[in-house]
């Protein structure tokens, strides 16, 4: 009887639904609360090619490290 259960389970996609949520559950708690912050983070690679658009020049108008 829990064979044909399982059967039934494997065609309708629940076995591999739950595998890839179970997957995705363990691996998302290794990055919880690590991610980085995307205007902290990325704001300077927003800013500079915008300068650089506007006709500022890179290390005369624009401090760059």
């Amino acid at each position: 009887m829990s064979k044909d259960i399982l059967t039934a389970y494997w065609k309708r996609g629940w076995i591999s639904f739950l595998a890839c949520m179970f997957c995705f559950l363990y691996l998302l708690n290794f990055t919880w609360f690590k991610w980085g912050d995307l205007i902290v983070d990325a704001g300077r690679e927003m800013y500079i090619p915008l300068e650089l658009s506007q006709g500022k020049l890179l290390y005369r108008d624009i401090f760059y490290l």
